[in-house]
């Protein structure tokens, strides 16, 4: 799950719900100047899909032993994380073989910065970690080279859409944000474009439920629903007792304006304000 302080609570949102927002902006992806493959719907379904895995941990959610705050996704011992993060990859497979491919290296991405797209991604491991990540990673990125060598995918294609889906991914850990302010950006570079090579897209916080995004990829302004829920914070002494009340309240769903940006206006081009 996703945990956010916001004071007198914490903002959650499970991770099939960020899922399900990384899936709409997929499906209503239309490119524009970036890139949108042949093989679009499966990457929709990866996108919608990729953190399904969670779903079972979050049935009996934990608190930091240090902090005894929710625990966050990242916080989570990758030996979990990983057992059900391939259940969730093999259960795609069976659905979609291409969808499974991506969210198998996008789990791997994580722990090597996103596979050069965000290497500030750092994550700090054990010894004991760092073995069960290597071997993860070593089948994720066996099972795609083999993919490769059948012919099953193209891997100028598979990559171009495995870029693309961190973008979907990336996108739907911005709403609803509650620590930043109206107009901070964030840049997501390497974004593979129409036309060939890559670029950048500006991601802007046009107001609490709202981003603006350059250059626009969709048709037309959208919105994209998220499901969160508040919970007062407390001294919750355990596991059991937050998992209770985390259950017992209501989720809301907030509609999220993706728009394109605002036309910078310039003094010469301003209205003129009249004189009394």
């Amino acid at each position: 799950m996703i945990a956010r302080d916001c004071g007198t609570e914490w903002q959650i949102v499970f991770q099939p719900d960020h899922g399900d927002f990384a899936g709409g902006v997929a499906r209503a992806w239309a490119g524009g100047p970036f890139a949108r493959g042949s093989r679009h719907d499966s990457l929709a379904t990866a996108a919608r899909h990729h953190d399904d895995g969670w779903l079972v941990w979050e049935r009996e959610p934990r608190l930091s032993a240090s902090t005894g705050a929710p625990l966050n996704f990242f916080e989570l011992d990758p030996a979990v994380h990983l057992s059900f993060y391939r259940a969730c990859i093999d259960a795609v497979t069976e659905q979609d073989p291409y969808a499974g491919r991506l969210i198998g290296l996008h789990c791997a991405g994580i722990y090597r910065g996103r596979y050069g797209v965000e290497p500030e991604l750092k994550v700090t491991l054990s010894e004991r970690a760092k073995d069960v990540i290597d071997e993860f990673v070593a089948e994720q990125e066996q099972l795609t080279e083999r993919a490769i060598e059948a012919g099953e995918i193209d891997e100028n294609s598979f990559w171009a859409d495995y870029k693309l889906l961190q973008v979907f991914d990336r996108l739907a850990l911005v709403p609803p944000r509650t620590d930043w302010a109206p107009g901070q950006k964030m840049i997501f570079g390497q974004v593979p474009l129409a036309a060939g090579g890559e670029g950048n897209l500006e991601v802007t916080i046009a107001g609490r439920n709202a981003i603006a995004l350059d250059p626009f990829p969709f048709d037309q302004p959208i919105e994209v629903s998220i499901v969160r829920r508040l919970v007062p914070k407390a001294d919750w002494g355990s596991d059991a007792r937050f998992a209770e009340e985390l259950g017992a309240v209501a989720p809301e769903s907030l509609a999220v304006a993706l728009n394109p940006p605002t036309p910078q206006v310039s003094p010469a081009e301003a209205p003129a304000t009249e004189q009394a």
